[in-house]
């Protein structure tokens, strides 16, 4: 979707227009600046809750800051859906005087949790959010449709899932802190030499169960359920020799000692298959799929649309702007 800045006077509010979605001349949508903002609220309140309000100013490796990326993602979200919403209408598709009725009373309810003060800040009220929940119904409803006639089909062989137990000797060291000191020389050598000593218990007939209590590991722990990485999934962290030596095995044996990323490792493959995370992987990746298709199609629908930013409405949008939800213990203390 083209994105063309327009520059147009006027100060920020929320009953102006923000974005302006157009089929050739013709005006399709007009989406006001308090439905911005709603989005804005939820982005800012999820993302500080995780990184702090200075989060916002921060850079990534190129410069560009996290305030820059997120509402450029915002607003791709903000297409995504507008963009089903105008198809869905196209179609003859409508929300049901139920579905309506619910929106609006989610509406009434949601309300509530926003600041007075964010409200009269950014417009946001019952309407805007019935509104943004009608929008969300009916993408819902158009996107189900769609991919209802469907099919995908997901590389199950590379998606088995295997049951592993690891025994883990680590090349490093964590301080209360949490910073990590690797280890060299002769403290390696000391890893290296309790992982085949532990490599010896085995052979001796001790279990890896054993073998682990022996080593204050937690058996419960040194279980992992693992596939195969997929090629375009790998990257620095990739363990290579972890893997090769762990789909090496079959069910029952165990490596030998593997040098890993990690550190020093033995690896009991305890199951080749694990049904219930296998069919669950299958299922996400055919979930993956579905959505991969659905991102297509609304990338054609794209091309018959012209989205407009007031560039002086969206500018005023900002995360740093002190907006926000009632605070849950003010709330419950009210």
């Amino acid at each position: 979707m083209a994105m063309l800045l327009s520059g147009c006077s006027g100060s920020a509010h929320a009953d102006n227009t923000t974005i302006t979605i157009k089929e050739k001349d013709e005006v399709r949508m007009e989406i006001a600046s308090s439905y911005v903002w709603l989005y804005a609220l939820m982005y800012k309140d999820q993302y500080e809750s995780f990184f702090g309000a200075d989060f916002w100013t921060q850079t990534d490796e190129s410069g560009t800051t996290f305030e820059e990326i997120y509402k450029n993602d915002m607003l791709a979200e903000i297409q995504h859906v507008k963009l089903t919403v105008l198809a869905a209408q196209d179609s003859g598709m409508t929300l049901t005087d139920e579905e309506v009725d619910m929106c609006k009373a989610n509406a009434a309810e949601f309300i509530h949790s926003i600041e007075k003060e964010t409200q009269k800040k950014t417009g946001i009220d019952e309407e805007v959010y019935a509104r943004f929940e009608e929008d969300f119904a009916l993408y819902e409803k158009y996107k189900t449709e769609f991919l209802e006639t469907k099919t995908v089909q997901a590389d199950e062989e590379g998606l088995k899932q295997s049951d592993f137990f690891i025994l883990t000797f680590y090349n490093y060291e964590t301080n209360e802190e949490g910073e990590i000191t690797e280890y060299t020389g002769a403290e390696l050598e000391a890893v290296k030499k309790k992982a085949e000593d532990a490599y010896a218990m085995l052979q001796s007939g001790k279990t890896m169960e054993e073998v682990a209590i022996a080593y204050d590991m937690d058996p419960d722990e040194c279980m992992l359920v693992t596939g195969r990485t997929p090629v375009d999934a790998r990257d620095e962290y990739y363990d290579e020799a972890f893997e090769n030596a762990a789909f090496a095995l079959k069910e029952g044996e165990y490596s030998p000692v593997t040098e890993c990323l990690d550190g020093y490792c033995i690896i009991q493959m305890v199951s080749e298959i694990n049904e219930e995370e296998t069919a669950s992987a299958i299922e996400y990746a055919k979930q993956q799929l579905l959505e991969d298709l659905y991102l297509n199609h609304l990338n054609e629908l794209a091309k018959r649309y012209v989205m407009y930013i007031e560039d002086e409405e969206w500018n005023a949008i900002t995360f740093q702007t002190e907006i926000a939800f009632v605070d849950e213990d003010s709330e419950v203390s009210e």
